[in-house]
């Protein structure tokens, strides 16, 4: 080695003059390596205890319930009975905004574009919710990447009520009258691709009958039209039928479940009355935007459950017909998971499509 290549090569450098210092490299990006993980762990930590104190401080102010349905109907008399006791649980007014429309879509945009601060909260049927996933090319949502869980509040069957003057005084008469007047009997539901919707399509399918589907914004003005036989009959709620059915007005052939309500136990299950294996069941929950703290996530949970508790709510559900739920948001989700395999069947073999 020449004298220059001595100099260089102590320096530190090669001979074509390329710097090689890998022992002080390696140091240096160890020490720049601590720096950064330093700083993410101080990050994280800030981040940590900020959610804990936002938990722990929630709520702050007012909570708004959005309910993606017209007020009268069933979801909204549900959100309604829940808003209260939630509010006087939670020590602040939960204020319920009826946003209905686009089968869901204008209160469910609605919320996922709200803060994920625990302040913005959705209620409303998994099942419908599921449909608007599982029915279109492009979903305009997915309810578990786009929302959490928080608490499962009721499974609900429907009930099959027609016009008083439907000549028909039960399911087999009813199948009987369609099929003799294929395409002249019409039901109305809240929206396509609803639940209401749906256990009209599987009727139809089960029943190898014509009958004709149309939708409105929301329970209420299906059952106006029902009311003036504008439309013949509707798969809905037990609570806004019972009163026009108690009057006269309506007269209640079938309900969707397996099983029998014991609020209703004289209305016969649809399965038992014609059409073995029919159930069309659907359930009633709230939701948060994704990316809501699980502090508030668990302490919505802990409350809705004292609230299903109380007897203004056992007493609601047994007037409505409906089924306590309960259970952990991950127990939730499965339920959503369940509907969404069940219910893609249906579009599939019906054609169904909200494009």
């Amino acid at each position: 080695m020449t004298d220059d290549a001595s100099l260089i090569s102590t320096a530190g450098l090669d001979t074509d003059g390329t710097a090689i210092f890998a022992s002080a490299g390696i140091a240096a990006a160890r020490a720049t390596w601590r720096r950064l993980a330093a700083t993410a762990a101080a990050g994280l930590l800030a981040a940590v205890l900020a959610t804990a104190a936002t938990a722990q401080d929630y709520p702050a102010k007012p909570v708004r319930l959005v309910v993606p349905y017209a007020a009268g109907g069933n979801g909204d008399g549900l959100a309604r009975v829940v808003a209260q006791e939630l509010g006087r649980r939670l020590g602040q007014q939960v204020i319920v905004e009826n946003k209905p429309g686009a089968t869901m879509l204008i209160g469910t945009n609605a919320v996922i574009a709200a803060p994920p601060d625990g302040y913005t909260l959705l209620i409303g049927s998994t099942t419908s919710w599921a449909l608007n996933v599982v029915s279109r090319r492009t979903p305009p949502y997915d309810m578990l990447r786009d929302f959490a869980p928080v608490y499962l509040l009721t499974v609900n069957p429907l009930y099959l009520a027609v016009h008083r003057d439907v000549a028909a005084a039960s399911v087999a008469e009813l199948i009987a009258l369609a099929t003799a007047r294929p395409g002249t009997l019409n039901y109305g539901s809240i929206g396509v691709g609803s639940s209401y919707h749906l256990a009209g399509e599987l009727f139809s399918a089960m029943a190898h009958v014509d009958i004709v589907h149309v939708p409105y914004r929301g329970e209420a003005p299906a059952l106006t039209d029902l009311l003036a036989n504008r439309v013949q009959m509707i798969f809905g709620g037990l609570a806004p039928l019972l009163v026009h059915v108690e009057h006269g007005a309506l007269r209640l052939l079938g309900m969707t479940a397996s099983r029998r309500a014991r609020t209703v136990a004289d209305v016969p299950t649809i399965a038992e009355a014609a059409l073995p294996g029919y159930e069309a069941i659907t359930a009633f929950g709230m939701f948060a935007p994704k990316g809501t703290p699980r502090p508030i996530i668990d302490r919505l949970n802990r409350e809705l459950a004292a609230t299903a508790a109380t007897p203004d709510f056992k007493s609601y559900i047994a007037t409505g017909g409906l089924e306590p739920g309960g259970g952990t948001p991950e127990e939730f989700a499965a339920v959503i998971r369940n509907d969404i395999a069940k219910w893609a069947k249906v579009f599939r073999e019906r054609n169904i499509t909200l494009e």
